[in-house]
């Protein structure tokens, strides 16, 4: 960024993230398409996961009972990859 970025700004030592919120994305908004893609027949005929129990703990996880956040985010990618490439 040195090219693009005032130097002040980019050496700048106060700087911080910010959360995002992630749990509440894929509890609520991201659930209805998430539900639908844990449900694809696609999602079902993968050897690496038992579908079912997928499910099962997503519910849990929207429910509050599990923290499952990043095992969410990697299934439902993994599965958009397989359709994306290899459908």
């Amino acid at each position: 960024m040195t090219d693009t970025l005032p130097e002040t700004v980019r050496t700048r030592e106060d700087k911080m993230g910010f959360a995002t919120p992630v749990h509440r994305w894929l509890r609520e908004t991201l659930r209805p398409d998430l539900e639908h893609l844990f449900e694809t027949p696609s999602f079902s005929r993968r050897s690496y996961w038992d579908p079912a129990r997928v499910r099962t703990l997503y519910r849990e996880f929207c429910a509050g009972r599990l923290h499952l956040a990043d095992s969410v985010w990697r299934w439902a990618c993994l599965e958009l990859w397989h359709q994306r490439f290899f459908p």
